[in-house]
């Protein structure tokens, strides 16, 4: 049975920043922040209090409700293609990997974001499958060496079953 090590670079769950810092480089990879910057952006500019006299804020309000729908489409666009469809062909494997298919490891490559999860978990299903063939050969051994017994225990009964048998 091998032992199974956790890469140095996995972030813990400890408050020391590691998670944090791990989930800003999601977040960075798959252009939400950006997305979700304009929005907010245009958004915050349209709140009332800008002064009526300047005309730059109305052009930037103005300039931010054209950019606002695209920046909406781009953020769901990258939430829908860079997690939300990688964390369902993620739940997908898990549970083929949980009904016993062997090649269900197969489906956890190119999933973005979450390529470091389903690294570890595919890691794991090899583990797994491999304490399963370790437990298949020593029961097949077990019961190889029982049968075997069994044909030495069948013996032995017929010979002392044919030695305190009358003789006619």
């Amino acid at each position: 049975m091998s032992s199974h090590r956790i890469p140095a670079n996995t972030p813990s769950l400890s408050p020391d920043g590691a998670s944090e810092r791990r989930v800003g480089r999601i977040l960075a990879a798959t252009l939400l922040v950006g997305s979700l910057a304009v929005l907010v952006a245009g958004f915050l500019l349209l709140l009332p209090g800008s002064s009526p006299d300047s005309q730059w804020p109305r052009q930037l309000a103005l300039g931010s409700l054209l950019v606002s729908p695209v920046a909406l489409m781009v953020f769901v666009w990258c939430l829908r293609s860079w997690l939300l469809r990688p964390w369902v062909r993620l739940e997908v494997s898990v549970a083929r990997i949980c009904q016993g298919e062997p090649s269900s490891s197969e489906a956890l490559r190119s999933l973005g974001v979450l390529d470091e999860v389903a690294g570890n978990i595919a890691d794991l299903n090899a583990e797994l499958t491999d304490l399963y063939e370790d437990m298949d050969n020593r029961v097949a051994r077990q019961t190889m060496r029982l049968a075997q017994k069994t044909a030495s225990i069948k013996i032995l009964y017929d010979v002392a079953a044919g030695t305190s048998a009358p003789t006619l």
